[in-house]
């Protein structure tokens, strides 16, 4: 069985409130004795920890048999820890009585003792007197109990050999938390935020090609009795990572050409897929960063990939070891917590369904109620999920409608204007505040269909024009 102490304190348990306070106390420490959620998250059935210095400081006059019952919630308590006798001398020069009590019984909530003998004249008193029940590292409680209860609160009642209420006055202390549990470890993520620039394509970023994503591990080990040690921490980072060029064919997953995924010292990448990135850092506390740099991704035949605007979701997860259990722990810090997102410098509307084929038409009027002119380009997605972009299709100037069916139309291969049901993303260097676009169908002329578009930053139903 293990135990977590810390050096035992030689002196006796001090008074925090003064005999003339004629009031019950129980007496532990200055502050509550603190253990790391994720240490005892590895303890065994059998761990223990321990408690601190814990103390009575009576408020009445006693008698032989009287009672003193303390309370442990949490049921943790391993009363075998319990003193069988506790003997406090007479203090002549202060007037106070000698007094000893007995453990009467005593379970894993509870620690009943009784008076068992006076010494001392009569004139003195009991009133002052402190029992030292236990001084540091004496009394130990159970850790899985412990992190169960979320701690152990310790409360002091006493009765005369009558069975009747005694020491009732009430002071401050007459239940104190004794034993604390909180976390240890904390993230703080600072996220991703690019702003892709459509003046380049979408190829880049506004003001360069690298976007940083941080993950900052706050360890607290320092301010509890009982701590876990850091061993490294998990993060994955999920998005719209599809943009990223496979540089090896043959190994799994997807190998970014070196400087797209840079990772600080202590850290590596350890997967990379079309929407996941994850990795591990052995650093333990303080900044782990991802930098994402756009630059040196290249494509087979040396092309640049066209960014899209996406979310992204953290989850991190340190992993630790103790000096309780077997086996190491871990505990997920951020769970698909938000991580920033890329937005456009510009307007991007999605239209999520437009057919074609020898008798069906289409209609997608795209109006600029700004002030600028902007190019306007076009990507498309089959039905089979394969993507093309169409690059610029036209340019509309300020306060003006334009028709740009038949420029999407031209643009097309020949096998999708004949035969395609696609999804198309129309993209204007422009605000998009200053952009809308109605959509429709006509089949065979005089069937109508209207397609809702739907704005990709905020995914906003826009109103159609008519």
């Amino acid at each position: 069985m293990k135990m977590v102490r810390k050096t035992l304190i030689p002196a006796a348990v001090g008074l925090l409130v003064s005999p003339a306070l004629m009031a019950a106390d129980i007496d532990g420490p200055s502050a509550s004795r603190a253990y790391s959620q994720e240490l005892l998250n590895t303890a065994d059935a059998t761990d223990t920890i321990a408690g601190d210095a814990l103390g009575v400081a009576l408020g009445a006059e006693y008698a032989v048999d009287d009672v003193i019952t303390l309370s442990f919630s949490g049921d943790a308590l391993d009363d075998s820890t319990l003193p069988n006798s506790i003997t406090v001398a007479a203090v002549g020069t202060a007037n106070e009585k000698g007094i000893t009590l007995g453990l009467l019984s005593s379970s894993s909530g509870e620690a009943v003792y009784r008076v068992t003998a006076l010494d001392g004249p009569a004139s003195d008193t009991t009133v002052g007197v402190t029992i030292p029940v236990a001084i540091a590292d004496v009394l130990d409680f159970n850790a899985q109990a412990v992190q169960a209860a979320g701690g152990v609160t310790v409360s002091f009642a006493a009765e005369t050999n009558a069975g009747l209420p005694l020491d009732t006055g009430g002071g401050a202390l007459r239940s104190i938390d004794y034993l604390t549990v909180d976390d240890q470890f904390s993230v703080t993520i600072t996220d991703l935020d690019g702003v892709i620039d459509v003046e380049t394509g979408r190829e880049a970023f506004v003001g360069g090609t690298t976007d940083v994503l941080t993950v900052a591990i706050t360890d607290g080990g320092s301010g509890f009795n009982g701590a876990a040690t850091l061993v490294d921490v998990d993060w994955e980072v999920e998005g719209d990572f599809s943009w990223i060029f496979d540089t090896d064919a043959v190994t799994a997953g997807v190998q970014p050409a070196t400087g797209v995924l840079a990772v600080s010292t202590g850290c590596t990448v350890d997967s990379v897929a079309s929407d996941t990135v994850s990795g591990t850092c052995t650093t333990g506390a303080g900044s782990n960063t991802l930098t994402v740099d756009v630059g040196p991704n290249v494509g087979p035949m040396g092309e640049a990939a066209v960014l899209a605007p996406t979310s992204f979701t953290a989850t991190v997860t340190v992993n630790y070891s103790s000096t309780l259990g077997a086996s190491p722990g871990s505990t997920v810090l951020a769970a698909g917590e938000s991580a920033g997102s890329w937005t456009l410098n510009g307007a991007q509307v999605l239209v999520p369904y437009m057919p074609y084929g020898p008798s069906i038409s289409q209609i997608m009027y795209l109006a600029n109620r700004g002030t600028q002119t902007g190019d306007v380009t076009v990507d498309v997605i089959d039905q089979f999920g394969a993507t093309t972009s169409l690059g610029v299709v036209a340019s509309i100037g300020p306060g003006t409608t334009l028709s740009i069916a038949p420029l999407v139309r031209a643009a097309l291969p020949q096998s999708l204007r004949s035969n395609g049901r696609l999804a198309l993303t129309v993209t204007v260097n422009l605000p998009a505040d200053d952009m809308q676009l109605y959509t429709a169908y006509n089949v065979n002329g005089s069937d109508r269909g209207f397609v809702q578009s739907e704005d990709v930053r905020f995914r906003n139903l826009l109103i159609p024009s008519p």
